[in-house]
Formats: C-alpha cells, structure tokens, sequence
C-alpha cells in the first residue's frame, strides 16, 4: 500500500509488530476494504493482539499492504489457514460473501470478529450463527458503536433511571453522497448505516421488536443508476409499547464538513438525553478546514474481543444480537417496498 493511503498509519508500521504482553493473539485481517484498513489500524494498537497476516483476492493489494506493516499475504482464506497459524480471524469481505468465510476460518477452530451486517439475509445469518454454535470458537459481530463512549454513556444513564421509562428513540446517520459511489449502489443505507443505529436502539431498549414500517426515498441514486435509496425513515415498535425511528441516508454534498452526520435523542418519562457527533474531535479552521475525528471505536473494539478469548469471556456483541439488528433493516426494506408494516420475526 502507498505510504499515504488512507486508513493504515504507516508511519506506525516500525512499531507494528512491537514486543506485547505476555499473552496475545495473532489476527488475521481478510478483506483489505476501507473498513479493512480501519481495523488494520486498530489491530496495530490494540495491546492484546498482533497482526499476522492479511488476506485480499487483489494479490498486489494484499502484498502492498503486508510489506507496509510487516506481516504475511495471501490471497484466499484457504491459503492463510494453511501458511499461518492466527488465533483470531477479522472478517471485513463484502456483506454477501460472510457466509463462506465464515465457513473456512471456523472450520479451521480460529476466532472471528465479523464486520456488520452479519450477512444479507435471514438464512444466511442463520447458517453463520449454526456454524459459530457447532464450533469451539468466540464469535461477534463489529457493531462497534458499542465502543463509543458517547453511546456508551447514554446507555449507562437510561439503564441508571435518569430519564425514566423510554417512550421514544430516534437516530439519524446521513453520510456523503460519494459513499454510494465508493459502493457502487451495491447495499442500501438500511444495511450499510442504519443497521450501525437499529443494534443501538434495540440495545437500549431492552426489549422485542415486534414490527418494523419503513418510507423511504430514492430519486437521486436512481438518477445516478444505483438501485438503492436516497433517505429512508424506520419506525420500529417494541413489545413494551416504545417506539423508535432510525433515519439513514446519503445525500450530504462532497462539501460537507464532515463524511456523516450522526446523532440520537432519547426521550424518557423523566427527562431527555442527547448525543450528536458533529462536533465531536478537533476542528482546524485556516486556509482549509478540516475535521479531525478523535474517538476511536475500533481499537477498544479489536482488545474487547480479544480479552473475551484470553479470559474464556463472553464477547459484549452476540451473534443473535447482529442477526436481529440485520433482520429489522431487512424487514424495513421489505416495508418500503411494500408500503405496508412487517411483523417481525421475519419468514
């Protein structure tokens, strides 16, 4: 990989192989996407873990970025299983392909921290989370903001009582139009944004969702030639009578100051609590500005899960959890296509 190429800090590559604790574990990175550099990143600092080898079917992506930090390349899953001996896998391929990878590296009794979504249907979660089941593996899924302290917090004061009984719940996350680009119109913001709040929503919750209605939008992308929407709005309803509304999208301009705008409102019996992240990190105003973002959810992400296998602990993200938050995106595509609400579990 360049040496600036966005996403992997090699300035840092020297140290990425630096002396750890005494108990580690060996990672894998399968995928070398953005979201694959970005847990590249992580597993760079997290202490708990040491990058051994990353996988990618593009053979010189996989050596560019394995000669930057100092660590194996392979091009296939079969490859990496038989020329390393990893603890963990990270799998960060396209959404659809989970399944088959999945497959591999718990066949081979690795663990594996899984990118959201799970996967792009009911059967195949389902399939993924029966092969994690047969298998003597730690399992979760990178619904990762979990690890923002903002998100964190909240939860901490909704489960303390601070805003009483939780009526309603409402989050937006819009990102740049160059995202469906970058993506080539290949997911809806429902799987690629929306699925990041839906796990939120329902974490604090702590109830069933029972049926999900969704309107959505999408004369802009189908302008551009990409099937998918522009806006969609969710509204999820509970089985203690709550409601939630999840707003997703990608129609912010390249001008935006930032790539996403991400916020969520927590309206109680007792009061209200509210966390926007645009503001969050070091604003820099001069002959440009920019934004410098300075939470980091991958990193405490990548060491959480690797405590969970070094102390035989339960991971915080559940692979049924992942399968839900999927199911009720999948749910609320089906809504906006059908313009009718959808009972939930979906058949």
């Amino acid at each position: 990989m360049p040496a600036n190429a966005p996403g992997v800090n090699v300035s840092e590559a020297a140290t990425a192989r630096k002396t750890r604790p005494l108990e580690y574990l060996d990672v894998a990175v399968i995928g070398l996407g953005a979201i694959g550099a970005a847990h590249i990143d992580a597993v760079l600092k997290a202490p708990s873990v040491r990058l051994a080898a990353v996988v990618d079917v593009a053979p010189g992506r996989a050596a560019e970025v394995a000669a930057s930090v100092g660590c194996e390349a392979y091009t296939s899953v079969a490859d990496l299983l038989a020329g390393t001996n990893v603890d963990m896998a990270i799998i960060a391929t396209p959404d659809a392909l989970h399944l088959e990878a999945v497959r591999e590296v718990a066949a081979a009794g690795k663990h594996i921290l899984l990118e959201k979504p799970i996967a792009t249907s009911v059967e195949d979660a389902r399939a993924i989370l029966d092969i994690v089941e047969r298998s003597d593996i730690k399992f979760t899924v990178g619904h990762c903001l979990r690890f923002d302290p903002k998100y964190a917090e909240l939860r901490n004061r909704i489960k303390a009582g601070e805003l009483g009984e939780i009526a309603t719940l409402y989050a937006r996350r819009q990102n740049q139009v160059g995202v469906v680009e970058r993506l080539g119109g290949r997911v809806s913001s429902l799987l690629f944004l929306g699925v990041h709040d839906i796990d939120i929503v329902n974490w604090y919750m702590e109830s069933p969702p029972v049926a999900v209605y969704c309107a959505s939008s999408s004369k802009v992308m189908r302008a551009k030639g990409y099937d998918v929407d522009d806006v969609s709005f969710t509204t999820i309803r509970y089985a203690n009578g709550s409601l939630a509304v999840v707003e997703s999208g990608w129609l912010l301009p390249p001008t935006y100051p930032r790539s996403g705008h991400f916020e969520l409102v927590a309206t109680g019996s007792r009061g209200l609590g509210r966390l926007d992240e645009f503001d969050e990190g070091l604003w820099v105003a001069n002959e440009n500005f920019r934004h410098i973002p300075l939470v980091d959810r991958l990193t405490p992400q990548v060491q959480h899960f690797a405590e969970a296998i070094i102390n035989d602990e339960q991971p915080l993200i559940s692979g049924p959890e992942a399968l839900l938050a999927m199911e009720v995106a999948l749910a609320a595509e089906l809504s906006a296509q059908e313009n009718r609400e959808i009972p939930l579990p979906l058949r």
